[in-house]
């Protein structure tokens, strides 16, 4: 196998772009994520099914943030102009 990686960036990429798609509270997706990565751990006939579940809810999470650095400047009161 010349390219083993391929699936799980595939997945991760999936993952980014659902973000564009359907946005989610943070805390919901990490949420989801941990309850497959236990799931993964505590069952060990879908550890694949849950470790694919994972990589994909992964590439969600790591979504930018919709805030802009300077407006989280402004927010926080930082001394040096935006």
């Amino acid at each position: 196998m010349k390219r083993p990686l391929m699936p799980v960036a595939l997945l991760f990429v999936g993952g980014i772009l659902m973000a564009g798609f359907i946005s989610l509270p943070p805390a919901l997706l990490l949420a989801g994520s941990l309850g497959v990565a236990v799931l993964a751990l505590a069952w060990p006939r879908a550890r694949l099914a849950s470790l694919v579940a994972l990589i994909f809810l992964a590439g969600w999470t790591n979504r930018p943030s919709s805030a802009s650095s300077s407006a989280m400047k402004r927010n926080r009161g930082a001394p040096w102009p935006g």
